[in-house]
């Protein structure tokens, strides 16, 4: 009886955990999926896995138009695609930082994008692929371009002499 006690609780506890495990999983999914930036899932070789719905309004391809092509969709005909270069860093397993680039969405247009690159580890720590996430940085380029900067006089809202 105490045995069968022991064993019982022992597997309610494992019950427990893999149903906790499997909630933060289905958050951790939701928190990606409800993202308004694009989470896009790269093989190491630059192939689209994932697609979130930030990278379809980003980008306006539905899941089942990009889902295995080459990254290189999204780079402007005349701007040097440097998805090769980060993935053999992210291959040795350097750290990708913010960077902007020049983008193509599916209707042709071209969107200023700030970039961050990532590692994708399996549970052993190997890095099995790369998550990319995209910000649209259009109209925050736009609204600086167009803002006057101001004199020397005039700096935050008061004179200088």
């Amino acid at each position: 009886n105490a045995l069968y006690s022991l064993k019982n609780n022992q597997l309610i506890a494992e019950t427990n955990e893999k149903l906790v495990k499997e909630v933060e999983l289905l958050t951790l999914a939701s928190i990606l999926e409800s993202s308004d930036d694009a989470l896009i899932g790269l093989t190491l070789d630059g192939e689209i896995m994932t697609w979130n719905i930030g990278a379809k309004k980003t980008f306006g391809y539905n899941n089942h138009e990009i889902i295995g092509k080459a990254f290189s969709i999204l780079v402007p005909e005349l701007e040097n695609d440097e998805m090769p270069q980060m993935l053999e860093h992210i291959k040795k397993g350097d750290p990708i930082i913010q960077y902007d680039a020049l983008r193509k969405r599916r209707d042709g247009q071209l969107i200023n994008a700030s970039m961050t690159i990532s590692p994708i580890k399996n549970p052993k720590g190997q890095i099995i692929a790369a998550s990319a996430s995209i910000r649209n940085i259009t109209k925050q380029k736009k609204i600086l371009e167009e803002t006057p900067f101001p004199t020397s006089k005039h700096i935050f809202g008061k004179t200088w002499y």
